[in-house]
């Protein structure tokens, strides 16, 4: 095309029409202006392309993790729960005066509001994102903000647990030693040492456990650590599900 333009003018020139030459000068400014123009064109579109399945790549491996992470805090919600109503059910003992000594139960609530579960939540892949910079390819603006404050919103919870942990290892745990005789509730548990244990012969005070103050008043700040904990969660898991639905409309194939 360029090459017959060429003719053009140089025929225009030998038969000295220079207006008639100097529009068709112009035409093939204009003609290589517009190829360069679609030339770009057809790089930015190959570009977009590419930054387009970048994203797509990091979407589905962030809704992989995103399903994971849910799935943990959904079970860890489940067992803290379970924890909570032990703590409620010792505390109602506590209160009640005319309550009823069962030691196999009391044996049983106690060992079991004696085990703080943390959750393992991944952030591999939200990490990565940021480190690699790779969050430049995602264009939905909550999807960012969600990998931003990801790791921050996980610290937090980590720190309701390890407060949690404290108070286990500081307070209730060395209370409950002075109160509580482990080795008979360990006897009935085979399964779990796979050995023989001997019972003591000694029975566990059950009046000086429930008038014991400081274990009353731990079990009742363990029971508080676990309400906030349990709702932080709660709102973790709401805000993880409403992104992954965003994460979901924007895949192509979700």
């Amino acid at each position: 095309m360029i090459g017959f333009f060429r003719k053009i003018r140089k025929k225009l020139a030998d038969d000295n029409k220079p207006l008639k030459y100097a529009r068709y000068a112009i035409g093939e400014i204009v003609l290589v202006m517009v190829g360069i123009l679609l030339a770009l064109q057809v790089n930015n579109w190959n570009e977009l392309k590419k930054e387009r399945l970048i994203e797509q790549k990091l979407l589905r491996a962030l809704k992989e993790e995103i399903n994971s992470n849910i799935n943990q805090i959904e079970q860890g919600i489940k067992m803290q729960i379970g924890y909570k109503k032990m703590y409620v059910a010792l505390l109602e003992d506590f209160a009640n005066l005319d309550r009823t000594i069962d030691p196999i139960l009391l044996d049983s609530l106690v060992e079991g509001a004696s085990a703080p579960h943390n959750i393992e939540i991944q952030t591999g892949v939200a990490k990565s994102i940021i480190a690699t910079g790779d969050i430049r390819y995602l264009k939905n603006d909550q999807i960012v903000e969600f990998v931003r404050m990801f790791e921050d919103k996980i610290v937090l919870v980590h720190q309701d647990f390890e407060r949690l942990t404290n108070l286990y290892v500081n307070q209730l745990w060395p209370l409950e030693n002075h109160r509580v005789r482990r080795l008979n509730r360990a006897h009935d548990q085979y399964y779990w040492f796979v050995l023989e244990l001997p019972k003591s012969p000694y029975k566990t005070d059950w009046d000086g456990f429930f008038n014991d103050i400081d274990l009353e008043n731990t079990y009742a700040l363990a029971l508080y650590e676990y309400t906030g904990i349990i709702k932080r969660e709660e709102n973790l898991l709401n805000h993880m599900n409403m992104v992954l639905g965003i994460v979901n409309a924007e895949l192509v194939n979700p």
